[in-house]
């Protein structure tokens, strides 16, 4: 399991293509997440220092084109290989250890959970849906919300940061970039299949329609 010594990253607002990635517990902005329209859509992410760590040019009909760093840009899918069977729920990609990392909970209705080929069973980062907590306590009852949140273990971030080729700042840096375009990607489908079942649910008002009103 995941310790208490987490790095806990809170999205502000919800939205994997437009934030903030906050330290959860001192507060701190640790990545800035914005996507430009001009010329093209495409979100960009850049640490604390201002420097850009990855960006990605949307496609409707083809994967992203991805540019992590100074590396040439490539498809997304080139990177993020999605897994055919069952439906799409597992996705991996190799991170700067050359080791290959595997998303897991990639289908509609399911929360991202990463696992490291070296422990297949705990997850070395998992994200946490925003979801509303009922106190019953005050007349009427009131809500909170908790925030979404990427929350990486303690042990792949731990270490001297001051370098910026420090192994487990790099590893982080992708743990949070492959989040990113995996959870823009899920909230896209689970829109789009809203949206049908919206249209199939609810049929065209049409003239005729008005007349038998």
């Amino acid at each position: 399991m995941i310790t208490n010594s987490n790095l806990s990253l809170t999205l502000t607002p919800d939205n994997p293509s437009n934030c903030d990635l906050t330290d959860a517990e001192i507060g701190k902005v640790v990545y800035h997440v914005f996507t430009v329209f001009d010329p093209q859509t495409t979100t960009i992410v850049e640490n604390a220092a201002g420097e850009k760590i990855a960006s990605w040019e949307w496609s409707d009909v083809r994967s992203d084109v991805l540019t992590l760093g100074n590396a040439p840009p490539v498809s997304s899918s080139v990177w993020l290989k999605k897994s055919m069977v069952p439906f799409k729920d597992t996705v991996i990609f190799t991170g700067t250890d050359t080791k290959t990392y595997k998303w897991k909970g990639n289908s509609l209705g399911s929360s991202l959970e990463l696992f490291s080929p070296d422990d297949k069973s705990s997850a070395i980062a998992r994200f946490t849906k925003s979801y509303r907590v009922k106190n019953q306590n005050t007349d009427p009852p009131t809500y909170t919300t908790t925030p979404s949140q990427l929350v990486i273990a303690g042990y792949v971030v731990s270490g001297d940061f001051s370098s910026p080729d420090h192994e487990a700042l790099r590893l982080q840096d992708l743990i949070v970039v492959s989040f990113l375009m995996l959870e823009k990607s899920k909230r896209a489908r689970d829109k789009s299949v809203t949206n049908r079942v919206n249209t199939i649910a609810h049929p065209s008002f049409t003239l005729s329609n008005a007349v038998a009103a």
